[in-house]
């Protein structure tokens, strides 16, 4: 199984062969964020932007942004 980090954010790797790209999941935390990419490259750049999106939503809203726990794949 793959994993990649932003910060504490843990995202697990699979391949979406429909879409013939990698689909990524953050997993230590409750809400849910998912983000695709073509190569390695793009799936990581995708996840950061994903990531930065939800923090930035979160301030909008005024809310605290889930705090990463630790998680065993």
């Amino acid at each position: 199984m793959t994993t990649i980090t932003f910060g504490k954010y843990l995202a697990k790797i699979d391949y979406d062969k429909e879409n013939n790209k990698f689909h990524g999941r953050v997993v230590n935390i409750r809400s849910v964020i998912t983000f695709y990419g073509s190569s390695v490259v793009e799936l990581q750049k995708e996840f950061e932007k994903s990531m930065e999106v939800y923090l930035d939503i979160c301030q909008e809203r005024g809310i605290t942004p889930d705090k990463p726990y630790l998680r065993s794949i």
